[in-house]
């Protein structure tokens, strides 16, 4: 993320404290006069030890007594994290989420990944976008065991799947493909996996078939806002339902609206539109935003997509509805302005990689 990037994100959550991994440390040095709400003594790193205008990590926790905190008399409706995505409309919005939303992520998709103490999870990307908590948090509340990169590479992840006899993973697209690509890529050396998952972006139908036919049994998507609505491929449904992005999960809820707000019927085209226990409250600070979102309970995604007999949700080309630009549907936490371009070179021959950069 750019300098300026960090600047309007910060004093946009309105954040007092900085808790950043060292490697940041010239960045908030560069950046720190721009910031008058964070005092001082505010700026914490972690790892790299001392360094002049931070506090070190360790020494910041040191005092800390070794018993547990007092209660602190959270309610369900307290804020428990802002996550900030720009969307469809490429200007970021905070979304936040509430400590019962956070909750609801340990135990609806705890149970969705069939997730058990004895859970291994291995995590090998960014780890501060939303798609990062569809697994860290049933993970914390069953208590298994979570590894964790540094940062992400394939052979890494592969000799810890098979040394660390990992169980859950979810990888973007570009990771999912890097690890069938590499030369070390053995389906005998990662049996112990029960969960692959896809979130962030499209994985490509060459892909998925050479995942199911290499690891059956194990392969879901997940297509999902991080304001809280959205359905899941459940890895028995992976072939039965290949060309769908899944259905809802209990107590989950989708509806496919016409240009009038109407019900459409199964196979036809309109907006996405759903509800669900890990519904934000609205975007921080813009109740306009979250006025035009949030329409009678429900979140109105801007995507397109319509409902097979079976109520599984099913992609489409964009088409207009209730006067918003709509585009195919795309599975995962996190969405971009410009994808549906980005999808279409990486289809051309010869393309392993691509990134969009936004001034």
């Amino acid at each position: 993320m750019q300098d300026s990037g960090l600047v309007t994100l910060l004093n946009d959550a309105d954040a007092a404290l900085v808790l950043a991994d060292a490697g940041f440390a010239d960045c908030f040095a560069r950046i720190r006069g721009d910031l008058p709400a964070i005092q001082a003594d505010r700026y914490v790193l972690v790892g790299g030890g001392e360094r002049a205008g931070f506090r070190d990590y360790s020494a910041f926790i040191a005092p800390a007594p070794d018993t547990d905190p007092a209660d602190a008399g959270l309610q369900d409706d307290d804020l428990y994290s802002i996550m900030y995505s720009s969307g469809t409309t490429g200007a970021p919005k905070g979304i936040m989420h509430t400590h019962f939303v956070r909750a609801m992520y340990c135990a609806l998709f705890g149970a969705a990944w069939r997730m058990t103490p004895e859970s291994v999870v291995l995590h090998a990307g960014s780890i501060v976008f939303n798609g990062a908590m569809v697994d860290l948090m049933p993970w914390m509340f069953y208590g298994g065991t979570y590894v964790l990169h540094p940062a992400f590479d394939a052979e890494a992840v592969i000799r810890d799947i098979e040394r660390e006899k990992v169980t859950h993973i979810i990888m973007v697209p570009t990771q999912i493909v890097a690890v069938l690509n590499s030369p070390h890529f053995d389906p005998r050396a990662m049996e112990s996996l029960e969960m692959v998952q896809n979130v962030g972006a499209p994985l490509h139908g060459e892909h998925k078939k050479r995942l199911n036919e290499s690891l059956p049994g194990r392969f879901y998507e997940l297509y999902s806002l991080t304001e809280g609505c959205g359905t899941v491929l459940d890895k028995h449904d992976a072939l039965r339902k290949a060309g769908s992005v899944g259905a809802p999960l209990p107590f989950w809820e989708i509806r496919i609206l016409d240009e009038q707000g109407r019900d459409c019927k199964p196979g036809e085209v309109g907006e996405i539109c759903g509800r669900s226990p890990l519904m934000t409250p609205g975007y921080y600070k813009r109740p306009d935003l979250t006025a035009k979102a949030l329409v009678d309970g429900w979140m109105h995604t801007g995507d397109a997509g319509y409902l097979d007999a079976e109520g599984y949700l099913m992609e489409a080309f964009p088409r207009n509805v209730a006067g918003k630009v709509l585009k195919r549907v795309d599975s995962g936490f996190g969405r971009s302005a410009g994808q549906p371009n980005a999808l279409r070179i990486g289809r051309l021959p010869g393309i392993r990689e691509q990134m969009r950069v936004r001034s």
